[in-house]
């Protein structure tokens, strides 16, 4: 009993839990360590640079790869610490021209996005980190930013619509790619914070983008070099003390996620990850800030390397065409919006389409009308909320056409994700033709409505446990349901009280899934909203898994 207790007192002290992910462990660790701040050690508070930035940027990963809103919190904290209600950074000087200040701004760049009142200071603050990476680049001979500036500046040119900047920042690539290909020193913070940078980049750079090849060959001429220099017997490549282990783990086990590099390097990354466990064991709450961020993300990807094995992911499409409601962007042009994979805000799927590329799926959208020519190459295609006139001037209806081609392409293998609305914020009769065609349909009872806004439990789902798609989720949260009928060839999944609530079919070689309502758009799976009683994540984690399979 006296060793149970022991046992119980050190994990409440902060020590890592075997409950979570290695990375997840980490975060709560640090988080619990230092509850008000980041700091570089116990008598020295972090100030704003690089290695609060690369900490933060690892917990906003961890925030959207679990959706505790813990971590989003804790980023906010800290970044209102700093960041002025009109702009100003406490303790940044421009004339500084200190590039170490430039990574923190990923975060700023991430609150601009998200749905949050009052959010123009970060925009400021932004701007500001901007103008200094513009001014202090754009004239220098031979000269060259520090890796870290460049995923900020390639973020900050997607944002703001400038692509010319992207320009400039493949010319400063270029520029240390030859430095580091005449003199790279494989154990030098420098060159890994080069590479990471470089594959955080990508992320940035549009698909069809002339020079998207062109960097993706960086990575490919550093992966052997990298393995090279790994130590066979321990997998690290310096020093336990030193984070350069982690940043290779994360360039090769993130570039080789996304296809950028062979698979095999997975392995040599996997290799590199254990060794670094091994050699820092009982070790973490010691470790930099600079370290444990780093370590985080590594070990971030290596858990998403881990999921992907028991997948086969492939092309996830998600309609454009029935859904297409537009606003005005973050630069005053008219954008599509609601439950699109580019919206960060609470009404678009991007966290959705981020857990689909951590688990190697490659996300499109389907602007056009369904076809045997754009469904071809799909493994998914997920269409939500087709518009009334009330939502778009112009709504795309679904037809008998574009059934006949759906149904088809199902029956040849594909996976089919339907998601209604509520009846007044739906066209749901034209949508019931298509369902109807695998044996599902909405009916006109709306379920789960909350009055008042307040009381979620209202709009509570319980799943019961042995569910062949939610594996691992209890209850979720999804309020103003539209309900299902089913009929062979379809059957009822889960059920509230009498009433269905989602529906399964399997027609030829494919599958569908349909619920009556959006349900996993960004609001209701960051944890910002509901209360972590409410897996909606893990469901969304679940749902992924079964369409990737």
């Amino acid at each position: 009993m006296k060793n149970l207790l022991l046992i119980f007192l050190l994990l409440a002290g902060g020590m890592l839990t075997a409950q979570q992910p290695y990375p997840v462990q980490l975060a709560d660790a640090y988080m619990k360590r230092n509850p008000d701040s980041i700091r570089v050690s116990e008598t020295k508070a972090a100030r704003w640079g690089y290695d609060q930035g690369i900490l933060l940027k690892a917990l906003e990963r961890v925030w959207v790869t679990t959706g505790d809103a813990r971590y989003f919190n804790y980023i906010k904290k800290e970044a209102d610490l700093y960041v002025k209600a009109d702009g100003r950074i406490t303790g940044y000087v421009y004339d500084h021209f200190n590039v170490d200040n430039i990574p923190s701004g990923r975060l700023l760049l991430m609150l601009y996005q998200v749905s949050l009142p009052q959010k123009e200071k970060y925009k400021k603050a932004a701007d500001l980190l901007w103008t200094q990476v513009n001014n202090q680049f754009s004239s220098q001979d031979g000269g060259y930013p520090g890796g870290g500036t460049l995923p900020f500046s390639a973020e900050y040119s997607r944002i703001f619509d400038r692509p010319e900047y992207l320009d400039r920042i493949f010319e400063q690539i270029d520029q240390i790619e030859k430095i580091h290909k005449t003199r790279g020193h494989f154990k030098d913070p420098a060159v890994g914070g080069y590479a990471m940078a470089l594959v955080d980049v990508l992320d940035y750079v549009p698909a069809d983008h002339p020079k998207r090849e062109h960097l993706i060959s960086y990575l490919q001429r550093l992966a052997p070099e990298i393995v090279h220099y790994q130590e066979r017997r321990s997998g690290l490549w310096d020093a336990p003390e030193s984070d350069i282990s982690c940043m290779w783990v994360y360039t090769l086990a993130k570039a080789a996620g996304r296809g950028y590099i062979p698979a095999k390097y997975l392995e040599n990354a996997r290799k590199g990850y254990n060794g670094i466990r091994k050699a820092i064991r009982s070790k973490e709450s010691t470790l930099s800030v600079a370290y444990t961020g780093t370590l985080i993300l590594a070990g971030l990807e290596m858990e998403a390397a881990d999921e992907r094995q028991v997948l086969k992911p492939g092309t996830v499409a998600l309609d454009y065409y029935f859904n297409r409601e537009f606003r005005k962007d973050l630069n005053g042009n008219t954008e599509q919006f609601h439950y699109t994979w580019e919206d960060r805000m609470h009404s678009g799927f991007w966290i959705w389409g981020q857990v689909f590329q951590d688990l190697g799926a490659r996300t499109i959208a389907i602007k056009e009308a369904p076809s045997a020519e754009n469904l071809k190459d799909a493994q998914a295609y997920i269409i939500v909320d087709p518009d009334t006139p009330k939502e778009t001037a112009e709504p795309n209806y679904i037809g008998a056409e574009h059934i006949k081609t759906i149904r088809e392409w199902v029956e040849n293998g594909g996976t089919l994700v339907l998601l209604a609305n509520d009846t007044s914020n739906c066209e749901i009769p034209r949508f019931n033709e298509l369902a109807g065609a695998f044996g599902i349909r909405f009916t006109h009872k709306n379920i789960n409505y909350i009055p008042g806004g307040k009381d979620f439990e209202l709009a509570a789902v319980n799943i019961e446990p042995g569910n062949e798609i939610f594996k691992n989720t209890r209850k979720v949260y999804a309020k103003e349901i539209v309900t299902l009928e089913v009929s062979e060839p379809a059957r009822a999944l889960v059920k509230k009280g009498e009433d269905i609530v989602m529906a399964v079919s399997a027609v030829g070689k494919g599958r569908v899934f349909v619920i009556g309502d959006p349900w996993l758009y960004n609001e209701y799976v960051d944890g910002r909203i509901i209360g972590p009683e409410y897996q909606n994540m893990q469901a969304l984690r679940d749902l992924s898994h079964w369409i990737l399979k």
